[in-house]
């Protein structure tokens, strides 16, 4: 964010075609938040020599008191030289402020905004402070912290049937007749739990919906069937028709 400060006028103004002076800001709260502060003179940006630049945010409406930001430090930027100004950062995100945002983890208590007070400031080799005019600033509590966990993707249409014991078969398409286009070819001895509930697409009949269960009944086609894999002493298993 640019702010532009008149020497002619003493302020730090609205806009470089204009002496009002600049009121209020808003700002995101950041560890970072870049500011460029401009010297004019008879309008024209100017490098000042031996500046000192300081800025600081304070609670509204105090004036004595330490800051809420830690110290900022302004480099000289002559990248063009017909346009110079001086760059720094606020640090928003520091013990003080993280105090008044309520920074805690509970978000019942979040702030947001804060309305604060900033100023800057500068001196000439070392002498006495000159103040800029007090500039009302918003800082908005920032969503985005870098620490959020994120939700865990869904499971699927199918990862959702099988984890609730149901199973689509899309490549069955009739009773019996074992291989894996027929229910009673499907293996049974995966160690899946049972009940378990399965469905698949008749080309003719429609929907099939059963359920395998612990069982010996005898195979009674489209009732009971009996997988492939049946075995009275290892593997008692029964296909039952539902509906």
């Amino acid at each position: 964010m640019l702010f532009i400060w008149n020497l002619d006028a003493g302020v730090i103004v609205q806009s470089s075609g204009t002496t009002a002076p600049l009121s209020a800001v808003t700002m995101m709260r950041s560890a970072g938040a870049p500011v460029e502060l401009q010297f004019l003179r008879k309008g024209l940006p100017v490098v000042v020599a031996d500046i000192e630049i300081g800025a600081v945010v304070k609670e509204l409406p105090k004036f004595d008191g330490d800051s809420l930001i830690p110290d900022v430090t302004f480099t000289l930027n002559t990248d063009d030289a017909t346009n110079p100004y001086y760059e720094g950062a606020l640090n928003f995100v520091n013990p003080a402020l993280n105090t008044l945002f309520f920074v805690d983890g509970n978000p019942a208590n979040d702030v947001s905004p804060l309305n604060l007070g900033l100023a800057f400031g500068y001196s000439i080799l070392g002498g006495e402070p000159v103040p800029s005019n007090n500039i009302a600033l918003t800082v908005i509590n920032n969503k985005y912290r870098g620490t959020e966990s994120a939700p865990v993707p869904g499971s699927d249409a199918a990862d959702y049937l099988a984890l609730h014991g149901m199973l689509f078969l899309p490549a069955v398409v009739d009773y019996t007749g074992g291989g894996s286009t027929k229910l009673d070819g499907w293996q049974t001895t995966a160690g899946l739990s049972r009940p378990r509930n399965y469905f698949w697409d008749h080309p003719t009949e429609g929907r099939q919906n059963y359920k395998l269960r612990d069982g010996t009944d005898a195979e009674s086609s489209p009732g009971i069937i009996r997988p492939d894999d049946f075995n009275i002493s290892t593997n008692p298993c029964v296909y039952e028709k539902l509906g």
